[in-house]
C-alpha cells in the first residue's frame, strides 16, 4: 500500500500515518527479535516473550492482518511496476534496509498476494484507509504497552529517529503539511495515552515547519515583498572594528544606530569568467534563503543566532546576526580561542555541554536541509556568562560564508583557504591540497567528519594541529583512529567510551550513512550514533 501509484492529494496524510504506524509496528518487532530469519544467531539484545503476552499479542496482531488483506483484496486496478520508477514511499527503501526486510519482501511476494505489480490507489475509499490506520495505531499503542517500560522508550526513540529521516526527505511544501499535520496527530495520541513514551516530538515539529517555510521561500523567491522583507539598506548598517578576536569575515554592527548585531560576510565574484554560481543565484537561492531560515524562530536547541535581514555593498553580501538579549553587549569570543588557553581548560560538564550544543546545531541544519561547509573552531562562538567566565553551554554556530541547501549542488564553490589550518577541518577527500578536491561534490558526511575533528579538540583541549607535531591535514583522520597513537586512549580516558564512540562515527562512518544515496538512513544513523548518544551524556 506504501507503494502504491497515483496516491491523490487528499489521501497523502493518511499513507503517512500509515508509514508513521509501520514504523512503529517495525521497531516493537525489531526490539523482540521478531524480524529475524530462524538461521540467523541468537541476537543478545532479543527479547523473550513471555507465553501469556505471546498470547495477548496475537490476539491484537490476527484481526489487524486479516483487516490488511481484506483491504488490499479490495483493490480492483494493479499496473506494472517500472524498474526506474522511483518510489512514491519517501522511506519506504530504508526501512527495509534497517530492519532487514527484503527477504522477507521476497517471501511476501512468493506468497498468494501478489506484490510484483504495483497497486493502483485510486479505487480505495478514504473511510476504509481511515478505519485502517486507526486500527493499526490502536494495535500498536496495546502491543508496546506490553513492553518493559525500557523498551517502550527505546521503540519511541527509534520511531523519532524514523520520521526525522522522513522529514529529511521531503522536498514539497504540501508534504510538509501533511507531515506535520500527521505528527501532531501522534503527539496527541501519546499525550492522551498513559505510555511512558518520552517527551512529545516538539522538536521534529518545530525542524518541520522551519523546511517547510524555507521550501515555501524556495517557491516565492522572486516574490518582491520577501526580499523587501530581508533585504536591509546598507546605510541602516554601521560595522565597527571592536570584535576583541576579530575574524576577515565577521564584525561587530549597529542597526539603525543600536548595538548588539554582528555581519558575516559571503563574497561573491563579479566575474563572469569565475566557474562557480552568479551572483544573482547566490542571492536568490543562498544569502536569500539563509536569512530566511534564520530570520525565523528556531528551536532552542538549533544553536544558530538569529539573522534579521541581509544587505549589499562592496562584492559580498552581509548577513545581520542580532546577538540573545543576555549577551547583547559582551564580546564575542570565538572557540579558537579558547582552545589556545590549554591553561585554562573549562570543567568536563562544561566540556560536554559545549559538545551537546554543536552536535544538536549540525544535526537539525542537515535534517532543514543545509550544509554548513565551514565546521571549525572559529565559527563556533561562545559568550561571556553572568560571573565573567564563559558560557560553554550556550555556543553558537556561525560562519555560513560557504552554506548552501542540500538539494543546490550546481552552488557548489570551491573550497576557500581563507586561513592556512582550514585544511585541517576539512574531509581528505576535499584537502585544497590535493589536485583532485574539486572533482568531489560537498555532502553532509563531510560536515560530520568536521564536526568528528571538533570533537577532538573539545576532549582533549587544544587545536587539532598541536595534537602531533609531525602529522599533516591529510594524515589526522588515520592517526586519531589508529590503536598505535593511543589517541582515541586518550579521548576515552578523558570523556568515556561513549564519546570515543561517537568521534569514531563521525570521522569514519559506514556505508548505511551515505548521504548521496540514501538520505533518511544518513539522518537516522546520525540521530542513533551520534546526538542520542551525545544527549545521554552527563556528569554525575
Amino acid at each position: 500500500m506504501l507503494v502504491a501509484r497515483d496516491v491523490p492529494d487528499k489521501y497523502q496524510q493518511l499513507r503517512l500515518r500509515l508509514e508513521i504506524e509501520q514504523g512503529r509496528l517495525l521497531s516493537w518487532g525489531h526490539s523482540f527479535g521478531l524480524l529475524q530469519e530462524e538461521s540467523e544467531e541468537e541476537d543478545a539484545s532479543r527479547i523473550s516473550i513471555p507465553e501469556q503476552v505471546r498470547y495477548m499479542v496475537q490476539g491484537y496482531i490476527e484481526p489487524l492482518w486479516q483487516k490488511v488483506l481484506h483491504f488490499t483484496a479490495e483493490a480492483p486496478s494493479f499496473v506494472p511496476r517500472d524498474k526506474r520508477e522511483e518510489t512514491p514511499s519517501v522511506y519506504h527503501g530504508g526501512m527495509a534496509r534497517r530492519f532487514r526486510l527484503d527477504r522477507m519482501y521476497a517471501k511476501a511476494r512468493q506468497g498468494t498476494i501478489k506484490f510484483k505489480d504495483r497497486i493502483n490507489w485510486a479505487y480505495w475509499q478514504m473511510d476504509k484507509l481511515e478505519d485502517l490506520v486507526e486500527c493499526m495505531r490502536h494495535v500498536n499503542g496495546s502491543v508496546i504497552a506490553l513492553a518493559e517500560v525500557k523498551t517502550q522508550q527505546e521503540i519511541q526513540e527509534t520511531v523519532k529517529a524514523t520520521l526525522m529521516g522522513l522529514l529529511s526527505l521531503q522536498d514539497t511544501v504540501n508534504g510538509l503539511k501533511e507531515l506535520v499535520v500527521a505528527v501532531e496527530e501522534k503527539h496527541l495520541d501519546n499525550r492522551s495515552s498513559q505510555m511512558p513514551l518520552g517527551e512529545p516530538n516538539d522538536l521534529l515539529l518545530g525542524l518541520a515547519n522551519l523546511k517547510k517555510m524555507r521550501l515555501q521561500i524556495g517557491h516565492d523567491k522572486n516574490d518582491g515583498s520577501l526580499q523587501s522583507d530581508l533585504k536591509i539598506q546598507p546605510e541602516r548598517v554601521w560595522p565597527m572594528n571592536k570584535m576583541k578576536y576579530p575574524s576577515p569575515q565577521r564584525q561587530d554592527a549597529t542597526l539603525d544606530g543600536k548595538e548588539g548585531f554582528w555581519v558575516e560576510y559571503k563574497d561573491y565574484s563579479s566575474s563572469e569568467q569565475i566557474a562557480g554560481p552568479t551572483k544573482d543565484e547566490i542571492e536568490r537561492h543562498i544569502v536569500r534563503e539563509l536569512a530566511a531560515l534564520l530570520i525565523s524562530k528556531l528551536p532552542s536547541s538549533f544553536r544558530v543566532a538569529r539573522c534579521v535581514g541581509y544587505y549589499e555593498e562592496a562584492g559580498s553580501f552581509g548577513l545581520v546576526f542580532e546577538k540573545h538579549a543576555a549577551h547583547a553587549d559582551q564580546t564575542i569570543i570565538p572557540l579558537s580561542h579558547c582552545l589556545s588557553l590549554e591553561t585554562q581548560m573549562p570543567s568536563l560538564g562544561e566540556r560536554i555541554a559545549l559538545a551537546q550544543g554543536i552536535v544538536q546545531a549540525v544535526f537539525q541544519l542537515h535534517v532543514v536541509g543545509w550544509l554548513h561547509k565551514g565546521l571549525r573552531p572559529a565559527n563556533i562562538l561562545l559568550f561571556e556568562d553572568h560571573n565573567g567566565g564563559i558560557a560553554y553551554d550556550k555556543s553558537y554556530i556561525s560562519g555560513f560564508e560557504d552554506a548552501r541547501p542540500v538539494a543546490q549542488p550546481n552552488l557548489t564553490e570551491e573550497a576557500h583557504s581563507r586561513l592556512l589550518n582550514d585544511d585541517w577541518y576539512r574531509h581528505p577527500d576535499i584537502q585544497t591540497v590535493k589536485p583532485a578536491h574539486r572533482e568531489f561534490q560537498y555532502c553532509m558526511r563531510y560536515d560530520l567528519y568536521s564536526l568528528g575533528i571538533l570533537l577532538v579538540e573539545i576532549a582533549l583541549w587544544k587545536p587539532v594541529l598541536d595534537i602531533q607535531s609531525n602529522v599533516g591535514p591529510g594524515d589526522i583522520k588515520s592517526f586519531i583512529l589508529s590503536h598505535n597513537t593511543q589517541c582515541l586512549q586518550r579521548i576515552q580516558f578523558a570523556f568515556g567510551r561513549t564519546y570515543a564512540e561517537i568521534v569514531m562515527n563521525c570521522l569514519d562512518p559506514g556505508e548505511e550513512m551515505d548521504d548521496h544515496t540514501q538520505m533518511d538512513s544518513y539522518i537516522y544513523y546520525f540521530e542513533k550514533l551520534v546526538v542520542k548518544p551525545m544527549t545521554q551524556m552527563s556528569v554525575d
